[in-house]
Parts: structure tokens; C-alpha cells; sequence
């Protein structure tokens, strides 16, 4: 069986970040209205690595199965 982990964001998750965070589907789970633009979510993985839980109140992570990325979770208002 394949275990399934959770990881931080990289730079090599912007196609999936970008295809899943665009899909008009999932906005309404969200905060967004409109599609991010690829430079958007460049800045927002290298502003994940630096960032913390306790200052930002949110955390977004890769679901990954035999070391493929399969989707995305985000905490929020983490108190």
C-alpha cells in the first residue's frame, strides 16, 4: 500500500497550485474570486517557506502519495 504524507510547499507544486487554487470549482471553499497568475503563486510558495503558523494563522500543504503530489489542504484561522 502507498502511504500517503503531508509536505511544505516547493517551487516544483506551482502547475498543481496553480490548476487546483484556478479552478472556479474549489473558490467558493476559499477566499478567491478570480484566477491567480503564475508570478501570484510564485511569490505565495516562497512567502510559505518563510512564513509561520502563528503569525499567519494559516498553513497550505502537499498531499503526496509515492512521492507524487495529489492535491493540496489548507489550515486557516488556526488559533
Amino acid at each position: 500500500m502507498d502511504s500517503i504524507r503531508l509536505r511544505a510547499l516547493e517551487m516544483s507544486d506551482l502547475e498543481l497550485l496553480k490548476k487546483i487554487e484556478n479552478d472556479p470549482r474549489h473558490w467558493s471553499v476559499g477566499n478567491t474570486l478570480a484566477p491567480w497568475s503564475h508570478q501570484a503563486l510564485s511569490m505565495y510558495i516562497r512567502q510559505q517557506a518563510e512564513s509561520d503558523i502563528y503569525t499567519t494563522r494559516q498553513l497550505k500543504l502537499v498531499v503526496e502519495q509515492s512521492e507524487h503530489a495529489i492535491g493540496l489542504i489548507d489550515l486557516f484561522n488556526y488559533e
